[in-house]
């Protein structure tokens, strides 16, 4: 059966074939032939410039940004083989390295400008999602590349799935990974199972798992690393998660060195849930040096990751009292790096500055400047500050509502990517520890009944008995208070 070639500026017949068939690789969920296929086509025709473009979008998504920024200025120099549509891609794509708040107004108005062009759509759905964490702006992008004038929707369907867990429309998500799936999308499975970690249906998880694709990219074993963290946490295992923080399990992937400290981000976050005898490593390197230098050589084509890692681990550092880590973090900070240009790193700054003030007890000021970060776009977390913030200030029923919205946002908490997915191992950790932050918030109330209903909800999901100490005395001063207590029907009698 023939299929027809990409239209794109070569004359060289073997060149176009092998890039159709990377193209066609791709969108099936097969990087690795792919990217094979795609340098054939360049070892064919150098001067191929779409071909490199397509390679550098491969590249960045692994991390590979030193490669992928020389594949773009190479595509650019020769501008004279690309469609305009196709130089306005290479030119988003570049605008990464220095603010990906441009790239995204980039992507923005490629899309707008040629509505036909379902790659743009998609990519725009994309990083609305990564650079930003729009999930209402990356939904109505995505749906426009996933459609079926677009014979390449399989991937825009599997976007469309992940972006809809987010926002917790969780039967509508499985549709669309059924259609990706359908199409002949395979990628690792990792967020169709998360789905039915969201609705705490964990036994649904292996039959998708097993029907995904198996890569040996560095990205995608840190993806999978990640999520099987959270899985574990999301169970109540944790002795499972005690295993992999000290690689018991010896599952632990070798990574490239961007990724490995991404990986090591993660597991920060998910050290802090184990209480003070955790001990997580906040500094970034050994004599804890400037943290700037600790991001490497390629810190200058990975702004956004490198102080990305800085701030994260400040703001556990700060959570954890720790702050001498957090100055010797903050110290390495590249001061332009917040100022606007990309957009999770302006509010991991503000939490950050929200989380000290709450560490020294000035919770009405936290509370203050965590309200201006509540805007749809912001991080899970602000909402845990939030929380904590407006209980310091007496305001429980707020502290409360907020504690509710942790529940009820598991799929989000899967689904967010910012601060390269270091924040999901915790967030999905607060998802259920927001039932007992519920429970105790009830009880300071006088609403026992509440405080009752939300403990065995939270006992039921993860059981005292395997919990971490400090998780167990909390619970038990909740239960002794309960036990000398009776409940406070807050309903009118009808």
């Amino acid at each position: 059966e023939s299929r027809p070639l990409e239209k794109v500026a070569t004359k060289n017949l073997d060149a176009l074939k092998a890039y159709s068939l990377a193209v066609e690789a791709s969108n099936t969920g097969d990087i690795t032939q792919s990217d094979v296929l795609i340098g054939n086509a360049i070892d064919l025709d150098s001067g191929f410039a779409r071909a490199r473009i397509e390679l550098a979008s491969s590249q960045l998504l692994q991390g590979k940004r030193k490669e992928a920024r020389a594949q773009l200025q190479a595509a650019l120099a020769l501008s004279d083989r690309l469609a305009t549509r196709d130089k306005f891609m290479a030119e988003a794509l570049l605008a990464d390295f220095t603010s990906q708040r441009l790239a995204l107004q980039k992507w923005k108005a490629l899309a707008n400008s040629y509505p036909d062009f379902f790659r743009a759509q998609g990519s725009y759905g994309f990083f609305a999602w990564t650079y930003a964490n729009d999930f209402r702006e990356a939904i109505a992008a995505t749906r426009k590349n996933a459609v079926a004038q677009n014979p390449n929707s399989g991937t825009g369907h599997y976007l469309l799935g992940a972006l809809l867990n987010g926002v917790g429309d969780y039967p509508e998500a499985l549709k669309e990974f059924a259609e990706s799936e359908r199409l002949g999308i395979r990628y690792q499975n990792m967020y169709y199972a998360s789905v039915f970690a969201a609705e705490r249906e964990f036994e649904k998880m292996p039959e998708i798992l097993a029907r995904g694709r198996t890569s040996n990219t560095s990205a995608d074993r840190l993806t999978t690393r990640i999520f099987q963290m959270s899985f574990a946490i999301d169970q109540g295992d944790w002795s499972g998660l005690r295993a992999m923080l000290a690689n018991d399990d010896h599952q632990r992937p070798s990574l490239d060195p961007g990724q490995e400290n991404m990986l090591r981000d993660a597991e920060v976050g998910a050290s802090m849930l184990l209480g003070p005898d955790a001990q997580p490593v906040f500094r970034r390197d050994a004599d804890g040096a400037r943290g700037r230098a600790a991001a490497g050589a390629d810190h200058d084509d990975d702004v956004f990751s490198a102080n990305a890692s800085l701030l994260f681990r400040a703001l556990m550092a700060s959570r954890a009292s720790n702050g001498a880590s957090t100055k010797a973090l903050l110290a390495g900070l590249d001061p332009d790096s917040t100022n606007g240009d990309f957009p999770d790193l302006q509010k991991l700054r503000g939490l950050v500055d929200a989380q000290r003030a709450l560490s020294g007890a000035d919770a009405a000021t936290a509370a203050a400047k965590l309200k201006t970060l509540v805007d749809g776009t912001e991080l899970n977390v602000t909402h845990l500050l939030l929380m904590e913030a407006l209980a310091g200030a007496g305001d429980l029923a707020g502290a409360r509502e907020q504690a509710r919205w942790l529940a009820a946002q598991r799929g989000r908490a899967y689904a967010q990517v910012s601060a390269n997915m270091a924040f999901m191992p915790f967030d999905v950790a607060q998802s259920n520890l927001a039932l007992l932050y519920d429970a105790e918030y009830s009880m300071k109330l006088e609403e026992s009944q509440s405080a009752r209903d939300r403990l065995a909800e939270f006992l039921q999901r993860w059981p005292v008995e395997k919990s971490p100490e400090w998780i167990k005395t909390r619970v038990s001063r909740l239960e002794l208070e309960l036990g000398s207590s009776q409940p406070k029907d807050s309903a009118p009698k009808i």
